[in-house]
């Protein structure tokens, strides 16, 4: 059994495991078992809060997927790669909702499913990258050019539904999030971060170089914010940077598989297997390095309790856990 990628299902000691041309459930101490089978391998696999779902990218059929722990169809959506360029997954941080995220001729466009209530809605394809709140509830999307540079946006609910509208003087911008609770747009431009007040719409702190010069400032990347922290995180190029709007850039990594942000700490999983807890000012909480033989499948925090899947040398599924601090 050859496994390419896999995920932890909330706290539960559930994985999902793709071995490139099959999905397993697996559990420790239990046999493993195939939910679902495919001719080549998945991207973009990516597990829910809620404990009960996940989703993927498959290109043979070009489509997104949303499947429960059970490996049924949920729902799914096809999209033409022709035209379209899939970069990303992100569940609600409430575990209620799914977007499936594509640049479609040039544009920007969003694939939103909420679980809870089954319904679904398409934003874009938009000529700014859409904007997103951590769970999922307010978009940020183009609507037009309305005096020279300065763009009218509309902040939507999940149906699409426009409840403000914005005119926004900073030009076109590569990745926006919105924060909530700071109640600020933190936008990704050209290779700087900005923190813009959503009230006043005065950019109140920007830094400058987060992407080195020799990555492109254009390809596809996840943008996320808590707190003072920012990521950043190029997939192509297997790159992440953590931005404290306090002090500047705190940590760079490469050859980096996975990134996030749970409270004031970032997530890091490496190519080779390695999981690493970064602290709001750059330090190392904690590094976990796979028994020799074992390799690393995937980290989740719940609560204050970081959950690490590996497979050990006899291909078992086997799971850690440690508290942080």
């Amino acid at each position: 059994m050859s496994i390419s990628s896999g995920i932890i299902i909330g706290n539960k000691r559930i994985s999902i495991v793709s071995t490139g041309n099959s999905l397993l459930r697996c559990e420790e101490g239990k046999e493993s078992y195939t939910i679902w089978q495919f001719r080549y391998d998945i991207k973009f696999l990516s597990g829910c809060s809620d404990g009960e779902h996940f989703a993927f990218w498959l290109g043979e059929n070009e489509r997104f997927y949303l499947m429960n722990i059970n490996g049924e169809v949920i729902w799914s959506c096809r999209i033409n790669t022709d035209r379209a360029l899939p970069h990303y997954i992100r569940f609600s941080s409430s575990g209620d909702a799914v977007a499936f995220i594509d640049d479609y001729d040039g544009g920007h466009r969003i694939h939103f499913y909420n679980i809870t209530k089954q319904y679904n809605t398409e934003f874009g394809p938009s000529e700014t990258p859409i904007g997103y709140n951590a769970n999922l509830r307010r978009f940020l999307d183009f609507l037009f050019f309305s005096q020279g540079e300065i763009i009218r946006l509309g902040i939507c609910d999940r149906h699409k539904s426009i409840k403000s509208y914005i005119d926004w003087s900073f030009g076109i911008w590569h990745r926006l999030f919105i924060q909530d609770t700071e109640n600020k747009f933190v936008v990704l431009k050209k290779r700087n971060i900005l923190w813009i007040s959503i009230d006043s719409l005065l950019s109140e702190t920007e830094i400058a170089d987060c992407i080195p010069k020799d990555i492109h400032s254009q390809d596809p990347c996840v943008l996320e914010a808590i707190g003072e922290l920012a990521l950043i995180h190029i997939i192509k190029d297997n790159f992440a940077s953590i931005i404290n709007r306090n002090i500047g850039i705190v940590w760079n990594g490469n050859d980096v598989l996975s990134a996030m942000l749970n409270n004031q700490k970032a997530i890091i999983q490496y190519v080779n297997g390695t999981i690493e807890i970064i602290r709001d000012d750059g330090s190392t909480e904690m590094k976990f390095i796979p028994p020799k033989g074992n390799k690393a499948l995937a980290p989740n925090i719940v609560d204050k309790t970081l959950y690490i899947a590996y497979v050990s040398e006899e291909e078992a599924i086997k799971f850690n856990t440690y508290t942080l601090y």
